[in-house]
C-alpha cells in the first residue's frame, strides 16, 4: 500500500479531529469515554454466528470490565456489508426506551462470523433509573430556539409523536418540522438524567442545529453541522492534493457528506489508502467506503442501471407516461 504523505496525513487528521470533537459542555454532562477493542491476528473478540450481534458485542465488552447493566443496554441500530466480506454493525445504548446521548459503537464481523473489532463511545450505566425531566418537549424546544435563534418569533404547532420523538410545525421559519427527542444524558456524577435532543433546520441560511437540553431546561450543547464543515474547509484549503467542496452561488451547502477531491499524483495514494490513513487516525469510518461505492458515476448507480422504478411497474423509466427508451451503462 502506498504511504500517504506524512505532512498531509497529520494535518488532515488534526483538522478533522478538531472539527468533529465535542465543544465545551456544562458541568452536569459527562461525555462517554471512547472504547477501542481489537482482536490479535488469527483471534477474535467473540463469535456471532447466527446469534445476536448486539449480544456478542455486549459479551466482549463484559469480558473486558463493562458492568452487566452497561452490557445489557447495547442495541443494534443498523448494519451493512462491505466489499471486503465484512459486516459493519452500528450500535447504541438505550435505557428504559431512551437512547443514551453521546453513545455510539461500531462493530466489525468477518466472513467467518467472528467479532474482530469494536470502536466508539460507551457510557457506564448505573443501576438507578434516569432522573425524570421537569420540563416538556415544547419547553425544551423553546430553550433551544432561545439559544440558537434568539429573538426569533416562531409559532410552533404540536405535530405527531413517534416513539420518543415529538414534532413541531411552523411552516415558514424552518424548512422541516422541529424534532424533539427525549434521551438519557450521562451526568458527571455517574448517574443518568432525562434530557432532550432538539433538531432545528432553518429555511433561511440553511442552519441545521442539534441542541442538547437538560431536563431542567439548561442548554448543554449545540452542534451546528454547517459550522463543522466550514471549519474543515478553512483548515484543509491549501493542502497539496486535496480539493475542498466549492460553495455554489445559488445556495448554501448542508453537507450530508463532506466530499473532497483527491489528486493521486500529488498525494501518492489512491482513495482507499487515503481513507485507511484517516481511519488509522481515528477520524474516519471505513464502512463509508463501501456505502458510497467509491463515488461511482451517478448513472451507474444500481437504481438507474437496473431501472428500479416506482410501484414495481418500472416508472419513470418504462411506463405508459413515457414514450422514450433509455439505457444506463458505461460510456452512455
Amino acid at each position: 500500500m502506498t504511504t500517504l504523505n506524512r505532512f498531509t496525513r497529520a494535518a488532515l487528521a488534526a483538522a478533522v479531529a478538531l472539527a468533529l470533537s465535542a465543544p465545551a459542555w456544562s458541568n452536569s454532562y459527562k461525555q462517554p469515554p471512547s472504547q477501542v477493542l481489537s482482536s490479535a491476528p488469527g483471534q477474535a473478540l467473540g463469535h456471532v454466528g447466527s446469534g445476536s450481534r448486539a449480544a456478542a458485542v455486549a459479551t466482549a465488552l463484559g469480558n473486558r470490565g463493562a458492568s452487566a447493566a452497561t452490557a445489557q443496554s447495547i442495541v443494534e441500530v443498523s448494519s451493512g456489508a462491505s466489499k471486503f466480506n465484512r459486516t459493519h454493525v452500528k450500535l447504541e445504548q438505550q435505557v428504559g426506551g431512551l437512547s443514551v446521548y453521546g453513545t455510539s459503537l461500531k462493530a466489525t464481523i468477518d466472513r467467518n462470523g467472528d467479532l474482530v473489532s469494536v470502536v466508539g463511545r460507551l457510557a457506564a450505566i448505573p443501576s438507578a433509573a434516569p432522573k425524570a425531566a421537569t420540563i416538556s418537549e415544547r419547553q425544551a424546544l423553546d430553550a433551544a430556539m432561545a439559544r440558537v435563534h434568539p429573538g426569533a418569533q416562531v409559532n410552533f404547532v404540536p405535530g405527531p409523536r413517534s416513539g420518543q420523538t415529538m414534532r413541531f410545525r411552523d411552516g415558514t421559519f424552518l424548512q422541516s418540522d422541529a424534532e424533539v427527542t427525549r434521551v438519557a444524558v450521562p451526568q458527571a456524577d455517574g448517574s443518568l438524567a432525562q434530557g432532550f435532543l432538539v433538531e432545528t433546520w432553518t429555511a433561511a441560511g440553511n442552519l441545521l442545529d442539534h441542541t442538547l437540553v437538560g431536563g431542567d431546561g439548561t442548554v448543554l450543547n449545540v452542534e451546528r453541522r454547517t459550522a463543522n464543515a466550514n471549519y474543515l474547509t478553512e483548515r484543509l484549503t491549501g493542502l497539496p492534493g486535496i480539493q475542498t467542496p466549492a460553495a455554489p452561488e445559488w445556495g448554501d451547502r448542508v453537507y450530508f457528506y463532506y466530499v473532497v477531491r483527491l489528486d493521486r499524483k500529488v498525494l501518492g495514494a489512491d482513495m482507499l489508502s487515503f481513507a485507511a490513513a484517516l481511519a488509522a487516525e481515528g477520524v474516519y469510518d471505513l464502512r463509508y467506503v463501501s456505502t458510497t461505492r467509491w463515488i461511482i458515476p451517478q448513472h451507474l448507480e444500481p437504481v438507474f442501471r437496473d431501472k428500479v422504478g416506482y410501484g414495481g411497474k418500472g416508472c419513470p423509466f418504462e411506463c405508459k407516461y413515457y414514450d422514450g427508451h433509455v439505457e444506463y451503462g458505461p460510456g452512455r
